[in-house]
């Protein structure tokens, strides 16, 4: 009889529980800065409240709902201003669908009760229409063929020609009278913004994840935006100057005096764009509404009281808030039940990387094995360390190599083993999540490029006042010194030099103002220009 360790059966079972144990058995959680990253609050569950970690960095919850702008259009609009599923207060409550009712009683509710709303009451204007699609009825009502009618994106070029001039009520009669409908709610936004505070109370998610209240309300507000982007060329179209610029001042209050103290990067730059749609309108008022000296002096004002962003939010905070966010994405594939992971990385419909069904389906089911979470945890830790130490081209090349990883071949054919399947989870993570972890350079781009389009609107007001005041533009901006401006704005993007001003380049121009990165053929380069036709 041969002894048991030549029985081949005994080295199979072996085999089995060694491969149990490293591929399908993760070591018990350690929750320490090395493994999680962040320690405190805790969940019953033992688990990091990464939520509860974001509360204490920044409280929205203190700002009285008495000097919150964002509580007058909430209680005015109702649960669409949240872009949420529509309660229709004219069926019985057993007949509305379900998810309306998992908004109203989960999302609506709550947000009403800390704004001291009643959420039962019917709001003064309950249907919020939709824009996009009301200019596209108006779009195919006027197109001229077919073609025209049926041409993807129509209802954005439609409003796009629409802001890009002054137009009257006999030209677009329907969208005249549609707007003089929406008046009391658009006229509602600019008295709210106006208030101390316009803050969204960010409600705790169901499973407790971080990612899910990236943009809380940021969303909504740009359906403003859009919308007073087109009042404003009406509103030019009958005279109504003073008009015009208060709805352009709403747009830049709400970036300037409220988005640009929240710690996420992304609600800030989505406030940014918000702004860029009410900056575009400030060559056509100057152009078409023929201001007054008296207004150009107001418009100066107004612009000057409008803050600078000078860096990100708070350097402090908006690391350690991204540092948390990257824990909570890992935290969610472990406990609950892939839906974050799925949330990030389920596909095209997701962070619009576009990957094939073989791509998601193996990114997806890589979670469905369990992943040492101390592995994976210390992996991420270690690269946050290390690129906080690295120059930036060292950290893109970095970056640049965990996606390549993750997304090859021969990294799915590795996941088996639970140490090399952690490291690729981590990877993964990182490569999606951690795009502003440590890396703020995008971010610290977007602002110079906000506060040069900013500071073009503060020098065409002030090229103007001089104009109304000598009858011509000035030869230099140095000239505008101090009578119309404190000082020439600087290029971020040049080393100390100001921004290029070129008095009657051609023909048909008056005046252009630009960046040195100023650039036509590039999307996000192209708008930091201000030209001033003849």
């Amino acid at each position: 009889m041969k002894p048991w360790y030549k029985r081949r059966r005994y080295w199979a079972v072996a085999l089995l529980v060694v491969l149990v144990y490293f591929c399908l058995i993760p070591m018990p959680l350690q929750i320490s800065s090395e493994t999680t990253g962040i320690t405190e609050p805790r969940l019953p569950n033992g688990n990091v409240d990464y939520f509860g970690y974001y509360e204490r960095l920044y409280i929205h919850k203190l700002s009285p709902p008495e000097d919150n702008g964002l509580r007058l259009i909430i209680a005015a609009l109702g649960p669409l201003v949240l872009e949420a599923t529509s309660i229709a207060y004219d069926i019985p409550w057993e007949e509305v669908p379900e998810r309306s009712k998992w908004w109203f009683e989960k999302r609506w509710v709550p947000l009403c009760e800390h704004m001291g709303i009643d959420p039962h009451a019917k709001p003064h204007f309950l249907d919020n229409f939709d824009f996009h699609r009301f200019l596209r009825k108006e779009w195919e009502a006027n197109a001229e063929n077919d073609d025209a009618r049926s041409a993807p994106g129509a209802d954005e070029k439609f409003r796009q020609q629409l802001a890009a001039a002054p137009w009257t009520a006999e030209e677009y009669p329907d969208i005249a009278r549609w707007l003089e409908e929406r008046a009391p709610v658009l006229d509602l936004f600019g008295v709210a913004v106006r208030k101390p505070n316009f803050v969204s109370y960010r409600w705790r998610p169901e499973n407790g994840g971080l990612t899910h209240i990236l943009l809380p309300d940021v969303q909504s507000q740009r359906q403003f935006a859009r919308e007073l982007r087109v009042r404003i060329t009406e509103r030019l179209g009958r005279g109504d100057v003073d008009g015009a610029w208060y709805d352009v001042m709403s747009m830049l209050i709400l970036s300037r005096h409220h988005y640009i103290h929240d710690p996420f990067v992304v609600v800030n730059l989505v406030g940014i764009a918000s702004e860029g749609i009410g900056g575009q309108a400030v060559p056509l008022i100057l152009q078409h509404g023929n201001p007054t000296p008296e207004q150009l002096e107001q418009f100066a004002q107004d612009l000057d009281s409008l803050p600078r962003r000078t860096a990100l939010p708070s350097k402090l905070e908006y690391a350690e808030l991204e540092r948390a966010v990257i824990y909570d994405v890992l935290q969610g594939t472990c406990d609950r039940d892939k839906e974050i992971f799925s949330f990030f990385f389920g596909g095209d419909e997701c962070c619009g990387r576009g990957k094939t069904s073989w791509d998601k389906t193996m990114l997806n089911n890589i979670t469905l094995l369990p992943i040492d979470r101390n592995i994976a945890g210390k992996r991420i830790a270690e690269f946050l360390q290390t690129g906080e130490q690295m120059s930036i081209e060292a950290r893109n090349r970095m970056h640049a190599e965990k996606i390549r990883r993750v997304e090859s071949v021969w990294s799915m054919l590795r996941v088996p083993l639970i140490r090399t399947r952690s490291q690729l989870v981590a990877d993964q993570v990182i490569a999606k999540a951690g795009a502003f972890a440590f890396d703020d350079t995008p971010a610290q781009n977007a602002f110079d490029q906000s506060n040069v389009r900013f500071d073009l609107l503060r020098l065409a007001v002030a090229l103007e006042r001089h104009k109304a005041a000598s009858g011509d533009y000035p030869a230099t901006l140095d000239e505008l010194v101090p009578a119309y401006l404190a000082e020439v704005p600087l290029d971020p993007f040049t080393d100390g030099k100001p921004l290029t001003y070129k008095r009657a380049p051609d023909t048909e121009t008056a005046f252009l103002i630009h960046s040195a990165e100023w650039d036509e053929n590039v999307w996000l380069k192209k708008e930091l220009s201000l030209r001033m036709r003849r």
